[in-house]
C-alpha cells in the first residue's frame, strides 16, 4: 500500500479527529476545542513540523502532512507527518503542549488503521507505529520525530 493510502486512511478526517460513528463522548479527552496557541508557540509548532520533515527526507523517507489548520476537530492533532505505508510506517502527530499529547494519546491509537501498533510519546510529539518497520525506517522517525 502506497503512502497515499496512508493518508487516506489517517487524513481524510486526521487520526485525532472524531467521526459520526465516535461522537464525542465525556470520556472522550479534550471535546472541546483549544484557545489558539499564541504566535510564538504557533511559530515553534511549524519549525518542529519543518525540522522532523526535513530530517525524514534527509534520510530518504516519504512524507506526508503538516500543520492541520483550522483544527479538524477538538481531539485532531496541531500537526501530523506521515510516514511510510499503513503495513510498515509510522504517524507522527504533533501538539501545542504536552498535556494535550497525553490527553489525546488515548484517541490517536483508537482511530489508527488496521488497530495501530505501539505509540511512543515525548513532549508534544506522538508517535503511532504501523506494522512491522525496518529499522533504518524505525530510526530514522525516532531520530527525527524527537530531535
Amino acid at each position: 500500500m502506497a503512502a497515499g493510502a496512508l493518508v487516506l486512511a489517517l487524513g481524510a478526517a486526521g487520526c485525532g479527529s472524531t467521526t459520526a460513528s465516535k461522537p464525542p463522548t465525556a470520556s472522550t479527552p479534550s471535546a472541546v476545542r483549544p484557545p489558539a496557541p499564541s504566535a510564538q508557540v504557533e511559530h515553534a509548532l511549524l519549525a518542529k513540523i519543518e525540522a522532523a520533515r526535513s530530517c525524514l527526507a534527509k534520510k530518504a523517507q516519504r512524507v506526508s502532512g503538516g500543520p492541520v489548520y483550522p483544527l479538524q476537530s477538538p481531539t485532531s492533532p496541531d500537526g501530523e507527518l506521515i510516514v511510510g505505508t499503513s503495513r510498515a510506517g509510522a504517524f507522527i502527530a504533533f501538539y501545542t503542549t504536552a498535556t494535550r499529547a497525553v490527553q489525546l494519546e488515548p484517541v490517536v491509537r483508537r482511530n489508527a488503521p488496521h488497530g495501530g501498533g505501539p505509540v511512543d510519546r515525548r513532549g508534544t510529539v506522538t508517535v503511532l507505529w504501523l506494522g512491522h518497520l525496518a529499522p533504518r525506517l524505525r530510526h530514522a522517525v525516532l531520530t527525527c520525530a524527537f530531535a
